[in-house]
């Protein structure tokens, strides 16, 4: 009992950390530091605020899409997923300005947010290129295969 007791409460002090120390989420975004890429719906950045371990390195998922996995069933969907990944990093890594807007979290509690590079929604990008389609979590992803 005691040991339940004190991961409550350890887990209540990190949540509260986490209040205290998250970044203030502007109307119009918050402008981060791309670290890498991980697939072609998610990656990862550093957030402007001054607790390290909760700031730096932050996976980000782009919010309402599905994009196919690196690891997928079949060859055209693992095809699909390096496609997919390669045009998120030409969109980012080498643009002036990455925002997140729209910053929410999933129901993993998973940072979500609409991502906005040098003025262009990356999600609606990989939409038209047709490398990820919208997807609300609910229900089971369709298959790219």
């Amino acid at each position: 009992m005691k040991t339940a007791v004190a991961s409550l409460a350890l887990v209540a002090a990190i949540f509260a950390l986490l209040e205290f120390t998250r970044p203030a989420w502007p109307a119009y975004g918050l402008t981060v530091e791309v670290v890498r890429i991980i697939d072609g719906d998610t990656l990862v950045v550093n957030l402007p605020c001054q607790v390290s371990v909760v700031c730096t390195a932050m996976p980000v998922r782009l919010r309402g899409l599905d994009t196919p996995e690196l690891r997928g069933k079949c060859p055209k969907e693992r095809q699909a997923g390096l496609k997919a990944q390669e045009v998120l990093k030409l969109l980012v890594l080498d643009a002036r300005s990455v925002r997140l807007e729209a910053v929410g979290r999933d129901k993993y509690y998973r940072l979500l947010a609409d991502v906005v590079a040098d003025g262009v929604n990356v999600g609606q990008v990989l939409v038209k290129k047709k490398l990820a389609r919208p997807y609300t979590g609910e229900g089971p992803r369709g298959s790219w295969c």
